[in-house]
């Protein structure tokens, strides 16, 4: 006799997601792993999470366009730039029209050296000082060019011409019974001063000029004297502003101090850059660029795209190379003891097309940046001047934009690109990459995000949109009730999987139960000046330490004598037991 036997069908095993991880397109088998995640985040114990949303910093927009800098002068004011114009902002009354006269239609970059901020656009530099607003050439610094120089116009060198200011001054040794005294160059367009032992003297009435042969002739005997006779000269035609003023970044460096700044940028010379000078008073002087402080970084055809310093380093990234620039101290053809910038270099790339400039970021002593064909990260190596470079983002394929600004602000870094998307690299958290076998940080992608320019002041992150002439800052959920929109506009966040979304014919599903767990309970404590949510425990299981052993057993298993600090689940798990 013959039996009939029913077969159970084999039960699925169940596809359990207890750390879910960040976006990646690649042909990934990782259920944790998102190919379709747009507008998450990961919080501490890799639950996904909405991104925060956005609000207006001020009520009233300052016109129609870009919001196109946001510079800080101190903790209690900034300065936004819109238009021709810059605004300052006390973060409590509406923005205060302080200037006209910027480019108006370039993004903006400021940096602070001495006590003196410089605002850019490609155009204009403008100087501040927390009162007033400046034009850069106005105000830059004037060198003594010569000293100890006899009537010839033979001296010793002392200090180089400013690029930025035709303007120099000479010192002479003065003679008995010489009255002629000639500069070391001629064809002036001005004298426009003459002291001699501490007293200025009046044209005509005590000296005439030769603007031709580029002289002073005295009325009356000088005497002898050592730099007693000085002459404040002007040639309009020995200097080019534009070489500084048309640089459209920067980078603070000096080696074993942050004592000068770097420009480059200018689209007639892209390959060329240049540096400030310390005056011979030792001030930080953000207006003094002396004609001989430049330098051709490589091949003439490949512009400078962007800089980093990393420890007393300064990278300098090009279109196709990277090079190392360091420092030294040297005795120039002048006797002069100078400090000197050599660069040598580092990588010529095999894929080119380097961005940098705004996307470029300091993440854990290394530099990251931009280009063609994705997120780079310039890595040391146990040789102390060689680096090698890595592909960060090979598991989300950012999209060839040719422009990306970006911020390192709480161990996150934020891509803003053309096309309103935002890039977030968490990069404390990694991920392997399946096709490589590198440990690659994780990302996430956020849209509806119109960055044009971003701007943090420690507690938040800001940005200046692309054409509403608004300024709006991240929301922060842990302490606003209304965290999770845009202005007001709703935000679209999904999270899905290759079991999730059903797109994959290859693999065979059975869902009977989804179940998403959420943690039991949440508590908020004080990190690093913020409030942090802390969400731990299971709701689906009860605390069973009156039992015998069930509490010896949760402490040991999760190390409860050391439960590290309060920001963390186990922290309070452990004290729940």
């Amino acid at each position: 006799m013959i039996s009939q036997t029913n077969r159970i069908p084999r039960q699925p095993k169940p596809a359990l997601i207890e750390y879910f991880l960040g976006k990646d397109v690649t042909d990934t088998q990782d259920i944790r792993r998102s190919p379709d995640m747009m507008n998450c985040i990961l919080d501490d114990e890799g639950t996904p999470e909405m991104r925060p949303g956005y609000t207006k910093e001020f009520e009233t927009s300052l016109g129609a366009g870009p919001i196109l800098g946001i510079h800080k002068w101190s903790d209690t004011l900034v300065i936004f730039h819109h238009g021709t114009k810059l605004y300052t902002y006390d973060w409590q009354n509406a923005p205060v029209d302080a200037y006209t006269g910027m480019g108006g239609s370039t993004v903006s970059g400021s940096y602070m050296l001495g006590t003196k901020l410089v605002i850019y656009d490609g155009t204009t530099q403008i100087v501040y000082d927390g009162v007033t607003f400046e034009v850069i050439t106005d105000v830059a610094y004037i060198p003594t060019f010569l000293i100890s120089t006899d009537e010839n116009g033979g001296g010793t060198r002392n200090e180089d011409l400013n690029l930025l200011n035709p303007r120099w001054y000479t010192q002479f040794n003065t003679k008995a019974g010489v009255f002629t005294y000639t500069l070391h160059t001629g064809n002036l367009d001005a004298i426009e001063s003459v002291t001699l032992n501490g007293t200025p003297l009046t044209v005509t009435a005590d000296y005439t000029v030769n603007l031709t042969a580029g002289s002073i002739t005295l009325v009356n005997d000088p005497g002898a004297g050592e730099n007693n006779l000085i002459v404040l000269a002007r040639k309009d035609s020995i200097v080019d502003s534009s070489l500084i003023l048309n640089c459209t970044f920067h980078e603070v460096y000096g080696g074993p101090s942050d004592s000068r700044v770097f420009m480059s940028g200018n689209p007639a010379y892209p390959h060329i850059d240049w540096w400030t000078q310390l005056p011979i008073t030792g001030d930080f002087d953000p207006t003094y660029w002396p004609d001989t402080n430049f330098d051709r970084i490589g091949g003439d055809n490949e512009a400078v795209v962007g800089y980093a310093v990393q420890y007393d380093r300064m990278v300098v990234v090009k279109e196709d190379s990277i090079y190392l620039r360091g420092w030294e101290i040297a005795t120039d053809a002048f006797g002069r003891t100078v400090t000197r910038f050599p660069s040598n270099i580092l990588n010529k790339s095999q894929e080119g097309g380097y961005y940098g400039d705004a996307s470029i970021a300091i993440l854990e002593n290394d530099p990251v940046f931009l280009s063609e064909f994705g997120m780079r990260r310039l890595v040391g190596s146990q040789v102390r001047d060689e680096r090698n470079l890595r592909d960060i983002s090979p598991l989300v394929k950012i999209p060839a934009t040719g422009r990306g600004v970006a911020i390192d602000f709480d161990n996150k870094y934020y891509l803003a690109v053309n096309t309103d998307t935002v890039w977030v690299c968490d990069y404390l958290r990694r991920v392997k990459d399946e096709k490589s076998g590198d440990y690659v940080p994780v990302w996430y992608e956020w849209d509806a995000m119109p960055v044009n320019v971003w701007f943090s002041d420690g507690t938040y992150i800001y940005f200046g949109s692309k054409d509403l002439g608004m300024v709006y800052r991240i929301m922060d959920p842990a302490t606003e009730e209304f965290a999770y929109n845009d202005d007001g506009a709703a935000i679209n966040a999904v999270w899905s999987t290759i079991f999730t979304t059903f797109d994959r014919d290859d693999l065979t599903k059975f869902v009977r139960n989804l179940i998403i767990r959420q943690k039991k309970s949440v508590v908020y404590v004080m990190d690093k000046g913020k409030v942090k949510k802390v969400t731990f425990g299971d709701p689906n299981m009860k605390i069973k330490k009156n039992q015998k052993g069930r509490r010896s057993n949760f402490r040991a298993r999760h190390n409860c004598d050391n439960p590290g600090p309060k920001t963390k689940a186990r922290y309070w798990s452990c004290k729940a037991w």
